[in-house]
């Protein structure tokens, strides 16, 4: 099961995380930090707070950015910067909202049109940039804007409730990296067993051997100790090996 956070190799190297992952520490604008996963599709969604706040650059990057000297004036780059009035880069005009320790700022990234908007306490700050697709595959990533300050920024991809709502049509960042971890209800119907996921396109469901193989396999009711719960995800087909109800 792999969980997307902050990434423990590609990052400046002045940048310090810890609270597995989804801290960082970002001491000045020579240093950025980037998710651990890349997209190329889809409508995605993630919020950042801070615990510690002088200047942030907040936003995506692509592979060709630099993590490790100044970033910002380039085309590998897409952000919403703080404090000087809110401004965009790496065009360097004015965007949105100024925002400060206190503030959640969520990122609406739309790779299907190419899109990027910012949200600050759950209020639109307008589409940022159009231009997304240019950049081929993106991280979601922070920098700072100052030579002498950063920030300390904590991430929420969504392993956890976010702070505001999802904007319509978009998934958490790290939804198809995190499925396993929402519950997964087995139920029964007029003989047919079904699978119903809170979040999943797909059956990304592991095979099991046993009823603790890989988390647990649990059900309202079983026939006997030979229609135990894990058989209805252990990949055999066979009526005599598959889970059975009581009744």
């Amino acid at each position: 099961m792999v969980l997307v956070t902050w990434d423990a190799i590609n990052k400046g190297t002045g940048v310090t995380l810890s609270n597995g992952n989804l801290t960082a520490v970002i001491p000045n604008h020579s240093n950025t930090v980037r998710a651990s996963v890349g997209r190329v599709s889809g409508k995605w969604y993630w919020e950042i707070n801070f615990s510690s706040f002088a200047t942030a650059m907040v936003g995506i990057v692509n592979s060709s950015a630099s993590l490790a000297s100044i970033n910002y004036s380039t085309q590998n780059v897409r952000y919403y910067y703080d404090p000087i009035g809110g401004q965009k880069y790496p065009e360097a005009t004015s965007y949105g909202s100024t925002y400060t320790i206190s503030d959640t700022i969520g990122i609406a990234l739309d790779l299907d049109i190419g899109t990027l908007e910012f949200y600050k306490n759950g209020v639109s700050q307008g589409i940022s940039h159009t231009n997304i697709k240019t950049m081929g595959e993106v991280f979601p990533a922070v920098t700072s804007g100052s030579s002498g300050s950063g920030n300390t920024t904590i991430v929420n991809f969504g392993a956890t409730k976010f702070n505001y709502n999802l904007p319509k049509g978009f998934k958490s960042y790290d939804e198809n990296q995190n499925t396993l971890l929402n519950k997964i209800l087995l139920s029964s119907g007029n003989g047919v067993a079904s699978i119903q996921s809170k979040m999943s396109e797909s059956n990304l469901v592991p095979i099991l051997t046993s009823d603790t193989s890989i988390g647990e396999a649990k059900a309202s009711s079983v026939l006997n100790a030979s229609y135990l719960a894990y058989k209805a995800f252990d990949g055999n087909t066979v009526d005599a090996n598959c889970w059975l109800i009581a009744g």
